[in-house]
């Protein structure tokens, strides 16, 4: 084990994870000379919390001295820049809030430094700005508006060129939430673990969260009411839709209903049906069945009719028809049949059936072909709390038609 390793562990068991090691000679003179020469500077890191950070950083301390002691060297606790020490050591670099900023935590980091004789392995500098160039959530939430442009920080930059302490100072007092400064609280490498499910969020809707959240707590701060309220609907319905489960379909595992002609070919789904059938009563089931609201998802192209089915309820696209049939989902009643725009012929489309919990809605390639909140299902959810919807959905042809399925996914609202 290094020299280096066993001190980290001695402070991992102080429950210290960010532990950094620097040269000194960029340090001044005055600082580091001496008889045995104050080569190294260690930065000891913890979490952003509340007054408690304090004790943590003081046990970090006391730990690195009886270590460092132990074996025969100095441990020195100077006035040093904790930015300087950070980014020689490689364990971050100052971010746009002009604050050292870490993987680990972002710039949500109360730090200490000591200074030794000890000969550790030194790291590697971090020599400008890690920041997304694009991300501005810590410029966009600060009241103060002490970011004043879209620089980043480099190696012999001065702070001024990107930020007004001034401002900072002044703002300071208003800004605070929890113990959090806005900056620190929606930085995206201390906000990430909170708001991302890397198996069900993309990098676009983390970078909407963050901006939602910075316009959030501006909001808060100035009291407006209207802008704090739209925020909190949209975070809402952010974190609701990284909470959803979603099923991409094995069409060669669906089952069929009745006397069902369908085959795969290419990794598609070909169903086809007699000129007399109409299709309610036959087509392919999912192995799943779905909790409602969902909402389906249907890559498909068809010469006539793609009949799709959940619960009692059905939908009916044409390539040869105007009309849309919708059967509702609790009572099969048609809610009326809406005169749009037919399936183009033989091509695939993207097809989604919204049924969601006040409203039902129909979109194709992208296009809202049909919204309404005035279906049965929809008065029996609101009226009936044991109301609840489990089905698995179907897909058909019907009165001749060829329906070629690509893929099929269902999504729990």
């Amino acid at each position: 084990m290094t020299f280096n390793q066993e001190f980290i562990n001695a402070l991992n068991g102080e429950g210290c994870d960010i532990v950094g090691f620097a040269a000194t000679t960029e340090l001044h003179e005055d600082i580091t000379r001496g008889k045995n020469q104050l080569i190294t500077g260690i930065i000891m890191g913890a979490k952003y919390a509340d007054d408690d950070t304090n004790e943590q950083l003081t046990r970090y301390e006391t730990a690195a001295k009886q270590w460092l002691k132990s074996r025969g060297y100095r441990a020195v606790k100077k006035s040093v820049s904790l930015k300087m020490i950070g980014t020689l050591s490689g364990v971050g670099w100052v971010g746009r809030s002009a604050m050292l900023t870490t993987k680990e935590c972002g710039s949500a980091l109360r730090m200490v430094c000591l200074l030794t004789d000890a000969p550790f392995e030194h790291g590697t500098p971090i020599a400008k700005s890690l920041c997304p160039p694009d991300c501005m959530a810590c410029r966009n939430v600060c009241p103060a508006n002490a970011i004043i442009n879209e620089k980043l920080w480099e190696v012999g930059m001065h702070r001024d060129e990107w930020f007004d302490v001034g401002r900072c100072k002044k703002g300071r007092s208003k800004c605070k939430t929890n113990w959090i400064p806005a900056c620190i609280g929606v930085c995206p490498y201390n906000t990430i673990q909170e708001y991302q499910n890397p198996n069900t969020i993309s990098d676009s809707v983390t970078k909407a969260v963050l901006e939602v959240k910075g316009e959030y707590l501006r909001a808060k701060q100035f009291e407006d009411v209207e802008r704090k309220k739209r925020c909190e609907t949209l975070l809402f319905n952010v974190e609701n839709a990284m909470t959803r489960k979603v099923y991409d379909i094995d069409l060669a595992a669906m089952s069929p209903r009745n006397d069902t002609a369908s085959v795969m070919q290419n990794g598609k789904l070909i169903l086809t049906s007699d000129k007399k059938n109409s299709g309610l009563d036959t087509g392919l089931n999912t192995p799943q069945w779905f909790n409602g609201p969902i909402m389906i998802s249907l890559r498909a192209k068809t010469n006539a009719d793609i009949l799709i089915f959940y619960s009692f309820g059905v939908l009916v696209l044409s390539a040869y028809s105007n009309d849309i049939w919708v059967y509702d989902i609790a009572t099969s009643r048609r809610n009326g049949h809406l005169n749009h725009s037919s399936l183009p012929c033989d091509e695939f489309v993207d097809i989604e059936w919204v049924i969601a919990k006040d409203v039902m809605a129909i979109r194709v390639n992208g296009q809202l072909w049909s919204k309404s909140d005035v279906y049965p299902y929809i008065k029996k959810i609101k009226t009936d709390p044991n109301y609840e919807i489990c089905s698995p959905v179907r897909i058909n042809s019907a009165f001749g038609s060829t329906v070629t399925v690509e893929s099929l996914r269902v999504t729990e609202l």
